[in-house]
C-alpha cells in the first residue's frame, strides 16, 4: 500500500533537486556555441533542400538569420551588414553596429554580434530588416528552453513551481528538431514579407489596430469557436479529398454563421483573415518542413560532432504534429491571437486536399486563406 506514494514521493523529491540546478542563463551569452552553430547549419542545409518542395522559391536562397539570448544578438549569413535592424512594421532602426566575433565564424564567413539589452523584446520570434533584406530572428535552443521553462515556473503556484518537472517538460519535448523547425517558421515570415511587404505590414498592423477589440468579442464566441476548431482537427486527419471537401464547406458555413451571430464588424473579420495569412502559413510550412525531412528518402540531415544534441532524423515528427493536432482542439478557449496559427494551419492542409495550385495565389495582396478554401469549395 506504501508503495505507490513512496514512488511519487521519491519522484517529487527527485525533480525538486533537479530544479536546484535548472540554468536561469545561457552558460556562455557572449558567443554561439557549438550547438547553435549546429541548429543554423541544419536550418541552412533543410532550407535548401526541401524548401521548394514545401513552397514553392522558399528554398532558392539562404539569406542572413538571427539568434539570440538574454544578451546578444547573433547575425549570421550577412557580409558587411549596416547597422541595427528594423522591426517590421516599424521604419525606425533599433540597435547598433554589427561586430565581427573575434576568432568566430559560420560557414566561411564572420559571426556579427552587438550586445541588446531585451532581444526578446527589442528584436523578437518573428523577421527583422537588415538593410534591404529580411532575416528571420529566434532564440537560441539553450535560451529558449531556460524562457520556456522560467515562463512556466512563472505561472505556477509557489509549491509546484519548485517540484514541476520542466527538464521533462518544456525542456524535454522542446527539441533541436522543433528549433530547427521553428527556425523555418520565422525564415517563411522573410519571405513573406520579401514577396508580399504590405500584405505582412497590414497584417502586424492588424494585430496592433483590432487586437484589443477582438479579445473583448472572444469570450462570447467561444462555442462557436469550439465547434470550428473541433471540424479543422477532423480536416486534418481527412483521409481523401471528398471527406476534405466535404469538411471545408461545413468549415466555412460555421464560420460565417459565427461572425454573423457575434456583429463583427468589417475590420474584425479582416482580422481574423490577416492573421491566419501571417501566422497560420507559417505554422504551415514549420510543420511541412518538419514532415517533408521525416519522409523523405533522399534528404539526409548533417551529423553533429559527438556529445551534441541532433534532429535524430526528424523522427518526432509524427508526435510533435499529433500534439499540434490537439492544441489546435484547445483554442478556442486561448487567450491572444494563438488560435489563428492553428485554423491558418489546418485551412492551408485543407487546401492542398482542394486546390494543388493553391500556393501560386496566397502571397497576393488582399488574399486570405478562407478565400482560396471558398473558390476551392465551388
Amino acid at each position: 500500500m506504501l508503495g505507490l506514494p513512496l514512488a511519487c514521493l521519491l519522484l517529487v523529491l527527485a525533480s525538486y533537486l533537479s530544479n536546484l540546478s535548472l540554468p536561469e542563463r545561457t552558460a556562455e551569452p557572449e558567443r554561439l556555441s557549438v550547438q547553435e552553430k549546429a541548429q543554423l547549419a541544419e536550418f541552412y542545409h533543410l532550407k535548401a533542400g526541401l524548401g521548394s518542395q514545401v513552397w514553392p522559391g522558399f528554398g532558392e536562397r539562404a539569406g542572413p538569420a538571427i539568434l539570440y539570448n538574454e544578451n546578444y544578438a547573433f547575425l549570421v549569413g550577412a557580409e558587411n551588414p549596416p547597422d541595427g535592424w528594423v522591426k517590421v512594421p516599424e521604419t525606425s532602426p533599433r540597435g547598433g553596429a554589427w561586430k565581427p566575433l573575434a576568432g568566430e565564424t559560420f560557414d566561411g564567413r564572420p559571426i556579427c554580434y552587438q550586445r541588446v539589452a531585451d532581444p526578446s523584446r527589442e528584436i523578437g520570434a518573428f523577421t527583422v530588416r537588415i538593410g534591404e533584406e529580411y532575416a528571420p530572428a529566434l532564440g537560441t535552443l539553450e535560451y529558449m528552453r531556460i524562457s520556456l521553462a522560467g515562463s512556466m515556473r512563472s505561472s505556477l503556484p509557489p509549491l509546484a513551481a519548485k517540484v514541476f518537472p520542466y527538464r521533462i517538460f518544456p525542456i524535454g519535448t522542446f527539441t533541436a528538431a522543433w528549433h530547427v523547425a521553428g527556425l523555418q517558421h520565422e525564415a517563411f515570415h522573410a519571405y513573406q514579407a520579401a514577396q508580399a511587404p504590405q500584405h505582412l505590414i497590414d497584417s502586424e498592423l492588424a494585430e496592433r489596430e483590432y487586437g484589443k477589440a477582438y479579445s473583448a468579442k472572444a469570450g462570447a464566441m467561444q462555442e462557436a469557436w469550439k465547434a470550428e476548431v473541433e471540424l479543422l482537427q477532423q480536416g486534418l486527419r481527412a483521409a481523401n479529398a471528398e471527406e476534405a471537401l466535404e469538411i471545408a464547406r461545413r468549415f466555412l458555413r460555421l464560420r460565417a454563421e459565427r461572425r454573423q451571430a457575434a456583429g463583427l464588424s468589417a475590420g474584425l473579420v479582416r482580422y481574423e483573415g490577416e492573421r491566419e495569412w501571417l501566422e497560420g502559413l507559417a505554422k504551415y510550412v514549420e510543420l511541412a518542413m518538419w514532415r517533408a525531412a521525416s519522409e523523405s528518402t533522399a534528404y539526409q540531415p548533417l551529423e553533429v560532432a559527438p556529445g551534441l544534441e541532433s534532429v535524430n532524423g526528424y523522427r518526432g515528427f509524427q508526435q510533435g504534429w499529433d500534439e499540434q493536432v490537439r492544441l489546435l482542439g484547445r483554442q478556442y478557449a486561448e487567450e491572444g491571437d494563438s488560435r489563428f496559427y492553428f485554423t491558418g494551419w489546418a485551412q492551408a492542409a485543407l487546401l492542398d486536399w482542394l486546390s494543388p495550385g493553391w500556393k501560386d495565389a496566397a502571397l497576393q495582396d488582399g488574399v486570405y486563406l478562407e478565400d482560396l478554401l471558398a473558390k476551392a469549395v465551388r
